[in-house]
């Protein structure tokens, strides 16, 4: 006998494509408004996570969390061996293990707190990175490709063909495709 076939599904895609040219214009449009207006856009966001990061702990207490981390959940352990082999009494054992459930809860939050302060130093040096090449580069009559790998991230296309662009530094931005006519709507009112 002949082993059967698997049927063959067809997937099909609702979406259609998009042209290179128009992700190109995309982009091109998309730059030249963070250009004219990256003192609205791009230095105020600078500012507040600056802010928000400047009450950046160290490392060190990254790693004391750790090491605190472990030692309560080591502890949790043994308390758990201890009542299983029938050494503490279990209203002794609950307060305990509530105790160290708590002190452990407290010590995941700050952890994570911190790590989100960490982050936010890598988006102020994109954001950084950013405002230095918008300086550099300018006003752009056409596409660049190292200007687009510089900056680009990640390209997201929606069901109604709106292209966001996922900047390095941690933005999204949005531009509609065949955008042309407003990007030049935009600029004139500028």
């Amino acid at each position: 006998r002949r082993p059967r076939r698997a049927k063959r599904r067809r997937l099909s895609c609702c979406m259609k494509a998009i042209r290179e040219d128009v992700l190109h214009r995309a982009f091109t449009d998309m730059w030249n408004k963070l250009y004219t207006n990256q003192g609205t856009v791009l230095e105020p966001l600078l500012k507040a996570l600056t802010g928000l990061a400047a009450n950046q702990p160290d490392t060190e207490e990254m790693e004391q969390l750790d090491r605190e981390i472990n030692s309560l959940s080591e502890q949790s352990r043994i308390l758990n061996q201890v009542m299983m082999k029938g050494y503490m009494d279990s209203a002794l054992f609950m307060e305990k293990n509530n105790l160290l459930a708590h002190r452990l809860t407290e010590c995941r939050r700050k952890k994570t707190l911190l790590a989100r302060k960490q982050k936010r130093t890598k988006e102020i040096v994109g954001t950084e990175q950013l405002i230095g090449l918008l300086k550099k580069e300018g006003y752009q009559r056409e596409f660049n490709e190292e200007l687009f790998d510089l900056t680009v991230k990640e390209i997201r296309i929606s069901l109604t063909h709106e292209i966001t662009f996922c900047l390095h530094n941690g933005l999204s931005l949005t531009e509609e495709e065949g955008g042309d006519a407003d990007a030049v709507a935009y600029t004139n009112r500028v």
